[in-house]
């Protein structure tokens, strides 16, 4: 047994001799194919990214997800109306939560109706839900909440 591992060690160059090479300094048991360098891919190897399917739309961070649902529908009539949104002309009623100490901004043309504190009410275009929530004035767009009914006696 050890007589065969001895041969076999040998015979791979792993005992410490150098397998034998010819005139040209080549080994005539191993031959080496060079790799290309990293850098140098030839056009016809890349390969371009697999598109990806359409994911559903995510609403900023800043938008509530009932009005990015709004903006995305199909028949927004009906989703309106399904969500118990105040639609009407391609407008919305929603409150906008402003940074202390920051305005609506002008670049989206809002209809106020209320203001108190940071928290202004009133109607905006569907299109400019998204520009709205993203800007750096607003903190959060949503839909207006109707009072909870109180189930206590008066």
């Amino acid at each position: 047994m050890c007589l065969g591992v001895a041969g076999l060690l040998s015979l791979s160059g792993c005992a410490g001799t150098p397998p034998e090479q010819d005139d040209a300094g080549a080994s005539p048991t191993a031959t080496r194919t060079p790799s290309p360098p990293a850098d140098t891919e030839t056009p016809t190897t890349r390969s371009s990214p697999t598109p990806k399917p359409p994911s559903p739309s995510k609403p900023p961070s800043g938008l509530d997800s009932t009005l990015a649902g709004l903006v995305d529908a199909n028949d927004r009539d009906a989703y309106a109306d399904q969500h118990g949104l105040d639609y009407r002309d391609g407008t919305v009623t929603v409150v906008v939560e402003l940074e202390p100490d920051r305005t609506l901004p002008e670049s989206v043309d809002f209809e106020a109706e209320r203001k108190r504190d940071r928290l202004v009410s009133g109607w905006v275009a569907v299109g400019d839900l998204t520009p709205l929530a993203t800007h750096e004035n607003v903190t959060l767009v949503r839909p207006p909440q109707s009072p909870a009914v109180d189930g206590g006696a008066e």
